[in-house]
């Protein structure tokens, strides 16, 4: 039997107890204003029936925690055909859908965005979310308590379909997601996730599968000064679109100090959590959290110095949590900064973020300061030495972790991972006898499918290997050569990260070469780190006669 139907602004009936609310109709809810059900207590809002919202859409007040519940799910359907943002959070709010068994259904209309909530989000429950032509999954936003941000995202047992536009996750603390689903349009050119910040802590991804149905599409945007230890286990993608967004490089010819404009410091206030100091400007300055500040003649000497800023409240106020305030003063401020120089125009803007990679000091992700000339850029970091390196706007390279994409049986970046073939191949490969060298082959290829493999070399079949954690497999190429001349003996080995393997001591797979073609498979076992590049190399057993590769299928 049905529970009684009531309006929630009104006191609760005791046999429900506690704030519970039994959602029935539309009428259960309070009354529309301008079109926006206002929220304004906490509490378990259980959904009874399908639930017609029409135009109608959910606005939570400062601070309410929304728990929802679909119960009798196979059965039950929340429709929202409106436009518009159907649920927002307009600060400090939790908010969970749960399901009472089965599938719970979301259908939203054309251009609509799902959520805009300010404070935590939770899917918790087998979910089909349902978003028409045009939308767009919404944005979490995370609440600062200082130095970090209470701000989770959990995405359970759910599927989105049809999206435009993806998740934003801004200043998330914990994002937990899997196994899940997301489908995006076919005229899609965002990310489904994209992270903002670089206050999380946790970022996990699993048992996920993504069918981006645009070439134009990507799975994550993750941004490059994000510091969250990535872990992304048993994901599948699709064959268009790309698993991460793509962007450009460029090469750093040479990184020096610089001296950026000061601004004066008017006051100093005890930090909004009660934690640190705050320092208000004289005039607005772009800064961002983790960035470093150096404060000079202010009178309180534990003021001056070099601090990295942890938190910003407006484009005049900034706080650091490592300074304990005493009383207000006032003094200078300037970010800490480094000129990059770059060898050709970099086409960067003031506020891009990027990753600086290839360097010994400075290997991080920063935001762009200022752009003085096309050929250089200043981001704020404190000036170690003078170096080269290359910069990355990419959003996974070195320097914000790498990426793992596994699977199983015949989906990409599966276990088993075909990363290169050379066909017919007609060049000899030159031979020394009891030293190993790259084989001289032409026609190595990326695998379109394949991400945590990249070709570095195509003349010489050197492949980096750019997944997240170390990996042990076997390296398992079938190799076709023919020579002339006398039949003579060769030995493959494997080469880690550039170092030539010793001919007396490397494990090795022995070949006779005749003047017809002979095939052999070969298996190496291997452990890598990131970073680390792997080639087969071969060495002539008593010969140095030139042999030539017909075929060669690189696996791992």
């Amino acid at each position: 039997m049905s529970g009684p139907t009531h309006n929630i602004t009104n006191k609760l009936p005791e046999t429900l107890g506690g704030a519970v609310f039994e959602i029935h109709r539309l009428v259960d809810l309070p009354a529309p204003v301008s079109g926006v059900i206002t929220i304004t207590q906490s509490g378990l809002y259980i959904f009874k029936k399908t639930i017609v919202f029409g135009t109608n859409r959910i606005e939570l007040a400062d601070g309410v925690t929304f728990l929802a519940v679909i119960s009798n799910s196979f059965e039950n359907v929340l429709t929202y055909a409106g436009s518009d943002t159907f649920l927002t959070g307009l600060g400090n709010n939790t908010v969970r859908f749960l399901s009472w068994g089965g599938v719970t259904v979301l259908m939203f209309g054309n251009d609509a965005t799902f959520m805009n909530i300010k404070g935590s989000m939770g899917f918790d429950f087998s979910a089909v979310v349902f978003i028409g032509t045009g939308g767009t999954i919404g944005t979490v936003t995370g609440v600062d308590t200082g130095a970090t941000t209470s701000s989770r995202f959990y995405l359970n047992r759910t599927s989105i379909i049809n999206y435009k536009n993806g998740l934003t996750l801004d200043s998330a603390a914990e994002i937990r997601i899997g196994p899940s689903s997301f489908s995006s349009t076919t005229d899609s050119t965002d990310a489904a996730i994209k992270t903002i910040g670089s206050k999380g802590s946790i970022f996990t991804l699993d048992k996920t599968t993504i069918t981006l149905n645009s070439a134009s599409a990507c799975f994550l945007d993750i941004d490059p000064t994000m510091t969250t230890p990535t872990q992304i286990n048993s994901t599948f993608i699709g064959d268009l679109g790309d698993y991460f967004k793509v962007g450009s490089t460029g090469s750093i010819t040479t990184i020096s100090d610089n001296v950026g404009s000061s601004a004066t410091v008017n006051s100093v206030s005890v930090g909004s959590s009660g934690i640190g100091a705050k320092f208000t400007l004289s005039v607005a300055r772009d800064y961002k959290e983790g960035q470093i500040v150096i404060h000079t003649g202010f009178t309180d000497s534990n003021y001056n110095g070099t601090f990295t800023i942890t938190k910003i409240t407006s484009t005049t106020e900034y706080e650091i949590s490592s300074i304990t305030f005493t009383a207000t003063d006032t003094g200078n401020s300037r970010l800490k900064e480094i000129l990059a120089t770059t060898s050709g125009v970099h086409g960067l803007s003031v506020g891009d973020t990027l990753s600086i990679i290839d360097t010994v000091d400075y290997n991080a992700g920063y935001h762009v300061i200022s752009t003085p000339q096309t050929t250089n850029f200043v981001v704020s970091a404190i000036f170690i030495n003078t170096e080269t390196g290359t910069f990355d706007t990419s959003s996974l390279t070195e320097a914000s972790k790498y990426i793992d994409v596994k699977s199983s049986g015949s989906q990409k970046d599966s276990k088993s991972e075909a990363f290169g073939r050379v066909n017919d191949n007609s060049t000899a490969t030159t031979i020394t006898d009891g030293t190993y060298a790259a084989i001289n082959v032409t026609g190595f290829t990326d695998n379109a499918i394949t991400s945590r493999f990249t070709l570095t070399d195509a003349s010489k079949g050197i492949y980096r290997y750019d997944g997240l954690n170390p990996i042990s497999g076997r390296f398992v190429p079938n190799i076709s050569a023919t020579k002339t001349g006398n039949t003579a003996n060769y030995r493959f080995a494997l080469s880690i990260d550039g170092a030539i393997p010793v001919f007396a001591t490397a494990e090795y797979q022995p070949m006779e070469v005749k003047t017809t073609k002979v095939t052999i498979p070969v298996i190496f076992p291997f452990t890598l780190i990131p970073g680390q590049t792997i080639q087969l190399v071969v060495a002539g057993d008593g010969t140095s006669d030139n042999l030539v590769i017909t075929d060669l299928g690189n696996s791992i």
